[in-house]
């Protein structure tokens, strides 16, 4: 015979006190398991929060720390001088500021910068001007390479000039196109270089039809650099946000 202990206070089975013990009982159960699992959730949430809130403060002094340096190394990189760059490749005449600072926002998350730090629009604005800049100037340079060589190799032929003399006639011709006299590209040129015939062949290139469009395209993405080069160091005198 097996026997049944009953609990205290656990009334008798079959009864209505035993049916009103377990109505109450499983109802407070069930509403001690709800506001049990409310709770967790909403503790959970609020941890979750703090968290969230101390990792992105986190982040941002972090970036803001980032984007001071590099407003300081951007602003080094505009100090170089803007010189008359002789090169057989017009490609490498940017200026050199411009150089350095494409540099820059290509090692650097400038737009995670802008998209979690409140700073100046002016400033990212800027910034992406001259990353536009810089890359319409190369393409820009790149064809009036291939126009340059084609005109100096065509010219260098019916003359019997040897191909490793079309470097001289090239770095005359881009010089001249950014502004420099004859005396002041001379000093570029190597070797004996015949001025006179290179200012003659320079003057019979700039004014070809086929050469005007690529020419046109390289002074205006020169200018573009430039103007964006004045903009930066504009939104760079305005105080960065806190």
């Amino acid at each position: 015979m097996r026997l049944v202990h009953r609990l205290p206070g656990v009334p008798s089975p079959n009864t209505a006190s035993s049916d009103q013990f377990q109505l109450s009982f499983w109802a407070s159960l069930y509403s001690g398991v709800v506001y049990s699992l409310l709770t967790g959730i909403f503790v959970g949430l609020a941890v979750w929060w703090v968290q969230k809130s101390v990792d992105e403060l986190r982040t941002r002094a972090m970036y803001r720390g980032e984007l001071m340096m590099f407003r300081q190394q951007v602003s080094s990189a505009l100090r170089k001088p803007t010189l008359i760059n002789v090169s057989e490749d017009a490609a490498t005449t940017e200026p050199q500021a411009a150089t350095a600072v494409a540099k820059l926002l290509d090692e650097r998350p400038v737009p995670m910068w802008q998209e979690i730090l409140a700073q100046p629009a002016v400033l990212f604005s800027a910034f992406d001007r001259l990353r536009r800049a810089h890359g319409a100037f190369l393409d820009a340079a790149n064809n009036y390479n291939l126009v340059a060589e084609r005109y100096v190799r065509r010219v260098h032929d019916a003359r019997r000039i040897p191909v490793a003399n079309d470097a001289t006639a090239l770095k005359y011709m881009v010089g001249r196109l950014q502004g420099g006299s004859p005396d002041e590209v001379k000093p570029w040129l190597a070797g004996v270089a015949n001025i006179a015939t290179l200012e003659e062949d320079f003057t019979a290139f700039r004014s070809s039809p086929a050469a005007q469009p690529p020419i046109r395209d390289y002074l205006a993405a020169r200018d573009e650099i430039m103007k964006s080069l004045d903009e930066l160091r504009s939104a760079l005198t305005q105080p960065p946000s806190r």
